[in-house]
């Protein structure tokens, strides 16, 4: 993770009025905040936190969904876009700020909601029951 790098994203992307600025949304009563830029242009963006709880990438990690409008069935969002798992160290998010990039795995057409849920190590496919954070028009994928 090149933390460096995803803020001087962060600092270009908030000043640019193509990129998409939403808030999180918390979904866990914890202080957590922050905020996601989206470069639908880049296909990419970058998370912005603070107070995410640390997780130990042994036990967990955090992984980004991009929910996309153009891609639902029977006008479900049912299978949101990979957008990368990540993970927050100690300190890291509890006390001042943490910079995570990502990109899509798939093309995204319509992003509306960008959501963080806790995973077990190596991947799963992810329940909604496990959403940390959320940012966008959430009401649409429940």
């Amino acid at each position: 993770l090149d933390t460096l790098a995803a803020r001087d994203l962060f600092d270009r992307y908030e000043s640019d009025q193509s990129v998409e600025n939403l808030d999180w949304i918390n979904e866990t009563a914890n202080k957590a905040q922050g905020q996601v830029l989206w470069s639908a242009d880049n296909q990419d963006g970058v998370l912005r936190m603070t107070g995410l709880q640390a997780n130990d990438p042994t036990k967990s990690r955090y992984q980004l969904w991009i929910f996309d409008d153009t891609r639902t069935q029977d006008g479900r969002h049912l299978y949101p876009v990979d957008g990368g798992v990540f993970d927050v160290a100690e300190g890291e998010s509890g006390v001042g700020e943490a910079f995570v990039r990502f990109s899509s795995r798939l093309p995204v057409g319509d992003a509306f909601a960008f959501v963080v849920t806790e995973e077990a190590p190596g991947g799963v496919v992810s329940e909604r029951s496990r959403i940390v954070w959320a940012a966008g028009s959430v009401d649409k994928i429940r």
